[in-house]
């Protein structure tokens, strides 16, 4: 609500001094005052009152309905009661995603079963960090890792690098090519890519309101080497087939680059922090033994894993690697230097339903030296509910802060599978998670999944 007078606001009751909170300044150590002072010295509607939450409830229903919106972007989300989101997102009937301006995942995730998404602020710090050069790619993976254990969907979380709210990354660190790999990773990456207007010309506008500059003056220019970058990305994303799912697998991370995979292994990405002048020669497991995927950023040729899975790529000036697998179908996106008529013919890759679906299982749970987490369950797979039987988890990403074990199974799609978590110490006691049974159904028509857990 505007600073003018309570009296013109419409509809009613937003006319009456009564549905608003008394005037206070907010204490951001006070939940309750963050929730019902004021931001900017602005009316703070009382949306605990029911006759409220109809009014906005009838609003926003009406608001999507009218124009067809996909999906609807929530700003100050946590300066509103939990409670108050739940019906309203139900109201939307479309997609919501939040604006919960804070790093803290537990913080955050407190807001995840609010709506259906929620930006990724606590990715958004480690990730600005690393490609701008102040921060470490492992902190960013350990982020990732936090994420997954603490949100229901971390895939549908956005993810970002420029918003109104912040300095654009330009303004922050000018090196087009750092925000090249920055924008690689929003946009190939787990989570729903969101790419703040103007970032694609090269803004660079400090603090709020400088970072708001008006497009037009930009002439909508396509042909700027970033709105080019953001092209190829986003080709890349689709040809790989959407990249929808919770499957985001860290493959290498070093301190000057990080590689991940999605896709069931379909689509490599690795960037670095090294900037424009950095050429570098970057050796990591892709594990996917003789796969062939196509350098679709770069040159477009053909990149080989050996049997082992193992490949050596090249970072030249600093640009991005995108690999794509598959030749099947063909997508035209515009080149680094085409004109408006000329276009670079892709190779990419088919997206048919896939024989076995690669589900990444990440168990949380604290252990001691000796000790193994074992999966089992109601298939030969899992050993049949005998945990000596059943696949051992890796402790490979395991951290005292974030005590997780992995393990990638190839399920058969479609099928319901029973388990549970064993831990299984040096001398051979098992200890079973608690009941009930976990139950998990492998998606039809996807090739990697993943499914996040804390011990029971």
């Amino acid at each position: 609500m505007g600073q003018g007078a309570i009296s013109d606001n419409r509809p009613e009751p937003l006319n009456q001094q009564s549905s608003y909170h008394a005037a206070c300044d907010i204490d951001y150590s006070n939940q309750t005052s963050v929730e019902n002072c004021e931001i900017a010295d602005l009316p703070d509607v009382d949306t605990q009152d029911s006759t409220i939450r109809s009014l906005y409830q009838t609003w926003i229903k009406w608001l999507v309905n009218e124009y067809s919106f996909d999906g609807v972007r929530i700003d100050t989300v946590k300066h509103v009661e939990k409670d108050f989101w739940t019906p309203f997102s139900a109201a939307a009937g479309a997609y919501c995603i939040g604006e919960v301006f804070d790093g803290s995942p537990s913080y955050v995730s407190g807001y995840a079963n609010t709506m259906p998404g929620l930006l990724n602020y606590p990715v958004y710090y480690p990730l600005n960090a690393f490609y701008q050069q102040t921060g470490s790619s492992q902190a960013l993976v350990d982020m990732i890792n936090t994420v997954s254990s603490s949100f229901p969907d971390p895939a549908a979380l956005g993810t970002f690098v420029d918003n109104h709210d912040n300095p654009r990354w330009l303004n922050v660190k000018n090196d087009q090519t750092l925000l090249k790999n920055a924008l690689a990773f929003v946009i190939l990456s787990r989570g729903i890519p969101i790419v703040y207007y103007g970032t694609e010309q090269g803004y660079s506008g400090g603090a709020d309101p400088a970072n708001r500059e008006d497009l037009w003056r930009s002439s909508f220019n396509t042909q700027t080497a970033l709105y080019q970058a953001i092209a190829k990305l986003n080709s890349a994303r689709k040809a790989a087939g959407g990249l929808a799912g919770n499957d985001h697998v860290h493959l290498y991370v070093s301190s000057q680059a990080y590689a991940w995979s999605r896709a069931n292994g379909n689509l490599i990405v690795l960037t670095s922090n090294g900037g424009g002048s950095y050429s570098a020669q970057h050796c990591f497991n892709t594990q996917k033994a003789n796969g062939v995927w196509k350098n679709t950023y770069g040159d477009g040729a053909t990149v080989t894993a050996d049997s082992n899975g193992q490949v050596c790529l090249q970072i030249t000036n600093g640009e991005p690697v995108v690999l794509v697998a598959g030749a099947t179908t063909t997508t035209s996106v515009p080149s680094a230097t085409a004109t408006s008529a000329t276009l670079t013919t892709l190779q990419t890759t088919s997206t048919a339903c896939p024989t076995s679906v690669s589900v990444t299982f990440t168990e949380k749970v604290t252990t001691v030296i000796g000790d193994t987490i074992r999966i089992t369950g109601n298939t030969t797979q899992l050993g049949n509910w005998t945990p000596a039987s059943g696949p051992a988890l890796s402790a490979a990403s395991y951290t005292s802060s974030n005590p997780i074990w992995t393990i990638s199974l190839a399920l058969t799609p479609g099928s319901t599978i029973q388990y549970k978590f064993a831990k299984v110490a040096s001398g051979g006691a098992v200890s079973w998670e608690s009941d009930p049974n976990r139950v998990y159904t492998v998606p039809k028509c996807q090739a990697s999944a993943s499914v996040s857990s804390s011990w029971q």
